[in-house]
């Protein structure tokens, strides 16, 4: 199972997550079987608002799941036309998030608890939990 995941910075297992799945200035692609981890720039971070092309990046890295505190409605529906699953995460670091999903204990993000869209509300970076657009953990398993 390849996993994204967006992150504050470039620390390998220790770098943070970001609370945003758009404007995240890197994602860190951990291939969960393997062990193994890349972390690249998020190249299109100024990007236009509902214009945003992370899908195919993600589709080039085979990504099975991205696993983010937040994501705007349309980017969520992109993600589940692609076959990309959305999980929420409880824990700050990517070490810890590949624990959990290896462990199964991850909750997904359903459809209504998808961000409304526009940059407000938005901690950007503040960590896990993101403000409006939904409290982790309450999505579906």
């Amino acid at each position: 199972m390849k996993i994204c995941i967006p992150t504050k910075d470039d620390l390998g297992l220790e770098s943070r997550v970001y609370d945003h799945f758009g404007s995240a200035p890197f994602f860190a692609m951990m291939d969960a079987d393997s062990g193994r981890l890349d972390v690249v720039r998020n190249t299109d971070l100024d990007h236009r608002h509902h214009s945003c092309h992370h899908i195919d990046g993600l589709k080039t890295h085979n990504v099975d799941v991205v696993v983010c505190s937040g994501v705007g409605r349309r980017a969520f529906a992109a993600l589940q036309e692609a076959g990309i699953d959305v999980l929420v995460p409880e824990h700050a670091t990517v070490a810890d998030i590949v624990s959990t999903v290896r462990a199964g204990e991850v909750h997904r993000l359903s459809p209504d608890r998808a961000c409304g869209g526009g940059r407000q509300g938005h901690g950007h970076g503040a960590g896990v939990g993101h403000g409006n657009c939904h409290t982790p953990g309450r999505g579906r398993r």
